[in-house]
């Protein structure tokens, strides 16, 4: 993987909690059942990030142990680049720079709801 000098700044581990902290007040008003998200982020600020998604709102859980419906294993690089609009999640898909298991169609509903906010 490509190794930038992002994960290893301070900010990088804030910005993360930043992002899923946008996550839970966004919420999401158009899910139609409760999905989970694992974001397992490689690197020295990773960990694992549980996401769940439901119509009653987003609730994020840090250094989560168990399972979820869709795992997006990536690193915290790549993360942030995504989430800062300077990678194409598709993209990373296709060069297999992101590893997702699980509810596919799940994914790509959440990958969308993340490309609209980049308004």
């Amino acid at each position: 993987m490509n190794e930038q000098t992002q994960a290893s700044s301070p900010d990088a581990a804030g910005r993360i909690e930043e992002i899923f902290q946008a996550f839970e007040k966004k919420g999401a008003p158009s899910a139609q059942a409760a999905t989970t998200f694992l974001f397992d982020l490689q690197g020295e600020t990773g960990g694992r990030h549980l996401l769940r998604v439901a119509p009653d709102g987003v609730t994020w859980t840090k250094n989560h142990g168990g399972d979820a419906d869709v795992r997006v294993k990536l690193s915290v690089d790549d993360f942030l680049a995504i989430a800062d609009g300077t990678f194409d999640g598709r993209l990373a898909v296709a060069s297999e720079r992101i590893e997702i298991e699980g509810d596919l169609a799940a994914a790509e509903k959440l990958l969308s709801a993340i490309e609209l906010e980049e308004d």
